[in-house]
């Protein structure tokens, strides 16, 4: 782990961020359905937040059984603030545009995050790669129809 206030990170830190980050890229690339798991999260930590009782124990073993991986903390808290971001999309085209930044320092206080900077990072990442894979899926949808629009005259 880094040592408060150094400089630089260790090399073993700067691997494990590099690490997942390509298990990152690779739950975008896989399927884009995954999304639900997150959303369930969201919807558990909402629950407990509320004084409800949470199943952790079986979110987890749903999670490794269906995707094989359960990202750390930081990156589940990173998809958790990117979950409260507005989505930002361009009005004509219908082409996702990411989400919009604003108060992110303030929700990651209100959440008590302390891995403010990496969970930030993550965020941007994560806002990436789902922008790559909706729009990617959007221009090959809209390539679809305008084949078939074009078969059909």
């Amino acid at each position: 782990m880094v040592k408060r206030g150094s400089q630089r990170p260790s090399k073993f830190y700067e691997e494990q961020l590099e690490y997942w980050e390509e298990k990152l890229k690779n739950h975008f690339k896989e399927n884009i359905q995954k999304f639900d798991a997150d959303k369930e999260f969201d919807i558990l930590v909402q629950m407990e937040e509320n004084g409800m009782k949470v199943d952790w124990d079986n979110y987890h073993k749903r999670i490794e059984e269906n995707n094989g991986i359960i990202f750390p903390m930081t990156i589940q808290q990173a998809f958790q603030v990117w979950s409260y971001l507005t989505p930002n999309w361009e009005g004509m085209g219908g082409t996702y545009l990411g989400r919009f930044m604003q108060g992110v320092q303030e929700l990651m206080n209100l959440l008590e995050i302390e891995e403010q900077k990496i969970v930030l990072q993550f965020v941007q990442k994560i806002d990436g790669y789902y922008a790559k894979t909706v729009n990617d899926k959007a221009d090959k949808e809209r390539k679809a129809a305008e084949r078939k629009s074009s078969v059909r005259k």
